[in-house]
């Protein structure tokens, strides 16, 4: 297998205590999308992906003792206070004073996190000068979906009610190093050994069990697998032991002595969670070099080493057999330089996988085709990375980020992937919009339903582009608009007395609305049409559009239009007067026609409907030629000698 080492950052930092060259200073960990550095007082927050420092974060005294897991950082200072650091937010949240504070020369030597158990977690605080065990009153779980919500008053209630119960711990010596073992801790002394604290009743006592060996040999730092079956430990005489579960006894399975062990990691490879390895770090005698080495567990046989600088320290925390991040820390003058390593088997996949991660696209890109990989991954993440740029406006070059955007959709042969991704990602422009869609139209022609699907999408953004125009066009108004039906639109440009519009939009949307519209949906849209709209559009707009719809998907409503239409016809004296009788007489002529048209395709009944239509027309014509000739103002409702039987108006 081929290693590969990478520096992933630099940093350079100003010690504030000159002092603290002579102690340790700095720490790292990870979670699985970042690593946490802390140098003095500061901790840096960089990324896995990009490499890059993301936040920074003062504290006003040295940091001496850190853990985590997935959603918290949490780090404590010399002034006996543990910080609560939310990854999410890279905000402290609580901060709650622990310990008595420490002197300058009595640091905190360890803090360790167990894992969330019902959205709670147990912290074990280490000193020189005692130790304890801390049960936060909190959920830390529920704490951050409130902070994700950004229920600021929730949460500041939540921290107010915090209680940090500490527990002191009573054995016969101070530990030397803890772990957690699922709810149990296991403590590690000069001269107890190895010891384990249960939970019982809320608190954490000193078991009696026999299992618990190595009194006489005085244990540095334990460490347990993921699995709770070995335990890690490193002896006083700074051997790697390996204990084993077996049959209720912790047996010693094998032992380092080949060379100092200064400190080591338990991992697990991301391929098989359960192949764990160890990484430890051992010092040559001569002190000049440091020799990082993975080995398999529990046969301690080494599977890679590497040299490295004595002043190198390994990263805690969520780390892969893959992937092994150590820190480097140089300290001169006052001043500290820290560099983050990593050391990663080079598989031909896993590579092309950190390129990608890196946003390295042209260098993987090649990589991929010079060792015959799959390029269509690279060409999907990109993909990925340029729509969330022009979807979330991260560029000021949005055309050319566009253009980009579109150069790289067409080298993806997988067309359900593209139509999926456009589909499900809306940008901000008119433009790009239409561009991404008209190419997932020319991509997914040998899938009908997909092919159908974007067709729709296609012509609901010509749709939009009709009634509210281009520079209407944002990510919030085009999700609406998407969520809006035919039918609401058409009665909206109704509602607002444009009558061209919702001609336009029928017009355009017919096949849709064959389906879509029956007798109740007829009815909304003919309540949707103004009274006081003009008279000439109402009646292209019943001439045109509506009628002949009825006429022929809808026959068995043509009595019930009939009497809206009268309603209207009534409605015109009062509302266009200047222009009555001849608005209404042009109204009802224009239904007769269409009537007359189509009186042989008419249901049983249909003559009777036409006689009392007729019986309308005459008497507006009579009632022009009254107001026209003779002028003599007389209302239809006052010249009507027989009541049309489709509708009673009062005077």
């Amino acid at each position: 297998m081929a290693w590969e080492l990478h520096s992933i950052v630099s940093i350079n930092a100003e010690l504030a205590d000159k002092r603290a060259a002579k102690q340790q200073c700095s720490h790292a960990l990870c979670t699985t999308a970042w690593v946490y550095v802390t140098i003095d007082s500061t901790v840096y927050k960089v990324s896995r992906a990009t490499q890059q420092i993301t936040a920074t974060i003062q504290f006003g005294y040295t940091i001496d003792a850190v853990s985590s897991n997935e959603a918290w950082i949490i780090l404590g200072t010399r002034d006996g206070v543990i910080h609560f650091l939310s990854v999410d937010l890279d905000k402290v949240i609580l901060s709650q004073t622990a310990v008595l504070p420490h002197s300058e020369d009595v640091p905190l030597q360890q803090l360790r996190c167990s894992s969330l158990k019902e959205d709670r977690c147990s912290l074990a605080v280490l000193s020189n000068s005692n130790w304890a065990i801390i049960l936060p009153d909190i959920q830390l779980n529920l704490l951050d979906k409130t902070l994700q919500g950004e229920e600021v008053l929730e949460m500041l209630k939540m921290v107010a009610t915090v209680k940090i119960d500490l527990r002191t711990c009573h054995g016969s010596e101070i530990p030397c190093s803890v772990c957690f073992q699922d709810d149990n801790i296991i403590s590690t002394g000069k001269i107890c050994g190895i010891q384990l604290w249960e939970m019982e009743n809320n608190d954490y006592m000193l078991s009696d069990t026999s299992l618990w060996i190595l009194e006489d040999v005085g244990v540095r730092k334990c460490e347990a697998s993921s699995d709770g079956e070995l335990l890690l430990v490193i002896s006083e005489d700074r051997c790697l032991v390996v204990l084993q579960l077996l049959a209720g006894m912790m047996v010693v399975t094998n032992i380092w002595d080949r060379t100092p062990v200064q400190d080591f990691v338990v991992c697990c490879s991301s391929f098989n969670q359960s192949d764990q390895k160890a990484c430890v770090l051992t010092a040559q005698l001569d002190q000049k070099q440091a020799v990082l080495c993975l080995v398999s567990l529990p046969g301690l046989v080494v599977v890679h080493s590497i040299d490295v600088s004595p002043t190198a320290a390994l990263c805690y925390g969520v780390m892969s057999e893959d992937c092994l991040l150590f820190t480097d820390l140089s300290i001169s003058n006052g001043q500290a330089h820290l560099q983050v390593n990593q050391l990663m088997l080079s598989r031909g996949e896993d590579k092309l996988k950190r390129l990608i991660q890196q946003r390295k696209f042209m260098e993987a890109e090649v990589y991929a085709l010079n060792n015959e990989l799959s390029v269509e991954v690279v060409y999907k993440a990109h993909a990925e990375f340029l729509m969330d740029i022009v979807c979330n406006n991260k560029t000021t070059d949005h055309d050319g980020e566009a253009n980009h955007l579109l150069d790289c959709l067409k080298k993806i042969k997988d067309a359900e992937f593209v139509c999926d991704l456009c589909m499900t990602s809306p940008m901000m422009s008119y433009d790009v919009t239409q561009t991404v869609l008209q190419h997932c139209y020319q991509v997914s022609s040998h899938d009908g339903e997909l092919h159908k699907k974007i067709s729709v999408l296609l012509h609901k953004l010509t749709l939009f582009q009709l009634i509210y125009g281009e520079r209407a066009f944002s990510v919030v108004s085009w999700l609406s608009f998407l969520d809006t039906t035919v039918v609401d639109n058409v009665k909206a440009s109704l509602q607002l007395g444009d009558f061209s519009k919702a001609a336009y939009i029928w017009t355009a949307s017919a096949g849709e609305l064959i389906e879509c519209v029956g007798t109740e949906v007829m009815v909304d849209i003919l309540k949707a049409i103004p009274e006081t709209g003009s008279s000439q559009e109402l009646t292209s707009w019943i001439k045109d559009i509506i009628l002949p719809f009825i006429l022929s998907q809808l026959p068995l409503m043509v009595k019930d239009f009939l009497s809206w239409a009268e309603n209207i016809v009534y409605s015109l004296e009062e509302n266009e007067k200047d222009n009555w009788p001849v608005n209404s007489y042009s109204l009802a002529t224009a239904i007769q026609t269409l009537l007359l048209n189509h009186k042989s395709d008419m249901l049983v009944g249909g003559n009777a409907l036409y006689k009392l239509w007729d019986d309308l027309v005459r008497q507006l014509e009579d009632l022009r030629y009254l107001h026209k000739e003779l002028k003599f103002p007389v209302s239809l409702a006052h010249h009507s000698k027989v009541g049309y039987t489709h509708g009673h108006h009062d005077n």
